[in-house]
């Protein structure tokens, strides 16, 4: 039996959101888990922008995650004019590559 934790939406938000507003809090991650932000800690985000990158990137096959999200970075944080970076926290390691969409082949 696994000993994940299920968290609500609601208590995820709470977790992360200042009370003032300001954005993120910092936080760190655990081995096997990825998490991507719109943006870092202790900014705020124009979500139209990551979102616009992230559903024309998001159905790349055979793509790591990683550097699906890191290319989404990348162009939010241009068009951003470098005001909005967003943060990807990676507990996969760098041994095996995930996809989000991934071809299987049976052996």
């Amino acid at each position: 039996m696994s000993n994940s934790v299920i968290y609500s939406v609601r208590e995820i938000f709470d977790f992360l959101a200042n009370i003032d507003g300001n954005g993120l809090c910092e936080m760190e991650t655990s081995n096997g888990v990825f998490i991507q932000f719109s943006c870092a800690a202790n900014q705020t985000a124009n979500n139209d922008l990551f979102t616009k990158h992230l559903l024309k990137n998001i159905a790349q096959e055979n793509v790591d995650v990683r550097d699906i999200f890191g290319d989404i970075a990348g162009k939010v944080y241009r068009e951003s004019n470098q005001r909005q970076k967003p943060l990807s926290m990676n507990g996969l390691g760098q041994q095996n590559q995930f996809y989000l969409n991934g071809k299987c082949s049976l052996s």
